[in-house]
């Protein structure tokens, strides 16, 4: 069965989103990371399914690129709200997840900005396996000179601590990182954040999230930094959030304990993908290597570390790095079960067939189908 779906992202955090109102999709731990794999699938951090939700615009449920369903999702709530309000015209989208209802808004060309809840400052909502001061947590967690002043902990419906370092440049992210996410305090395993306060009302912020690895943005990791700041004394309670993707503004209101995040999303191209593979004789050569030099696509397109390898399963990488407005402009027009058209600027627009089966291969044909318009 072929599925349509949609490539996001926000601030460079970018998501595989798929509309499931018409037909049921629940994805395996294997199938999200064939999906997620950067080499041979379509390339994510983690994969969204939009569902149909009482009292609610929609339901969103989010997956981790390592397979793991995950509570919340900042950014990629934010690219929800923003489908779903331009699919309804409205200037609001209500939101189900499993971490609570969730609100968002437009704020501008291309801002959202969503109601992120109350932070769980409890040791037992982060969860820890302990009981601790999520304040100043008396442990260190990693044995580096930067990492020695006591992380705050904090849980946006999923678990985040906080390091507090000089310089979020030089801070060990690659290194401390997934150690840290799997340190035994942390039961569910932990989103690390590395901050580096600037200003009482900005702060340098890089994110190791938890089963996806260092990423250009993460929205919760921006609100749990803002809101461990804040408890210390090292920021007031809105700043400007500057991520390897771009800023947010990050708000923790003094009406009520909720945090807000604002900040664009980006959509790029639709792929008409998702299907099962069918069963390959092992004996018979694999047949993805003729097939794609068939279809004339160049070899620096199939996989690789180049700028268009890194993407090579939907052939979005020269509209989607940064720098890179690819056609700028224009309109593509896309069709799609439940979201009737969304006219999304700036995007590239390809045809894809992605088969997803315990392996994946990527066939990219000319562009077809879609109407670009200047």
């Amino acid at each position: 069965m072929s599925r349509p779906f949609l490539k996001m992202n926000g601030l460079g955090n970018d998501f595989v989103v798929i509309e499931t109102r018409s037909a049921p999709f629940v994805p395996t731990a294997a199938q999200v990371r064939a999906i997620a794999n950067r080499a041979g699938g379509v390339g994510c951090d983690q994969l969204i399914v939009i569902e149909a939700a009482e009292g609610a615009d929609a339901r969103a449920r989010f997956w981790n690129a390592d397979g793991e369903e995950v509570g919340a999702c900042g950014n990629g709530t934010r690219c929800v709200g923003w489908l779903l309000m331009q699919a309804s015209g409205k200037d609001e989208a209500v939101i189900e997840t499993r971490a609570g209802r969730l609100t968002a808004s437009r704020a501008g060309e291309r801002l959202v900005t969503v109601d992120m809840g109350q932070p769980g400052l409890d040791w037992r909502e982060i969860p820890l396996a302990a009981a601790h001061d999520t304040v100043a947590l008396p442990l260190a967690l990693y044995d580096h000179a930067d990492l020695m002043a006591p992380p705050g902990c904090v849980s946006m419906g999923n678990p985040h601590v906080v390091f507090f370092v000089p310089d979020a440049e030089d801070a060990p992210v690659r290194e401390a990182g997934p150690v840290v996410e799997r340190h035994p305090l942390f039961p569910e395993h932990v989103n690390v954040g590395f901050a580096q306060i600037k200003a009482p009302d900005r702060i340098r912020l890089r994110v190791w999230e938890r089963g996806a690895g260092l990423t250009r943005a993460c929205g919760t990791g921006a609100c749990a930094a803002l809101v461990a700041a804040a408890r210390r004394g090292l920021t007031g309670r809105h700043a400007t959030l500057e991520l390897d993707g771009g800023e947010l503004f990050i708000e923790w209101r003094q009406d009520g304990p909720k945090s807000r995040g604002r900040g664009p999303v980006a959509a790029g191209c639709r792929l008409r993908a998702l299907r099962p593979r069918r069963h390959r004789d092992p004996d018979r050569p694999a047949r993805a290597g003729r097939r794609r030099r068939a279809l004339g696509v160049p070899r620096r397109a199939r996989g690789g570390s180049g700028p268009r390898g890194r993407r090579a399963g939907c052939a979005m990488a020269p509209a989607q790095r940064r720098g890179d407005r690819g056609a700028l402009g224009a309109e593509v027009a896309i069709h799609r079960a439940g979201l009737e058209r969304l006219a999304i600027s700036g995007a590239r627009a390809f045809d894809a067939d992605i088969a997803v089966a315990p392996g994946v291969e990527a066939l990219v044909p000319p562009a077809r189908g879609l109407s670009l318009r200047p």
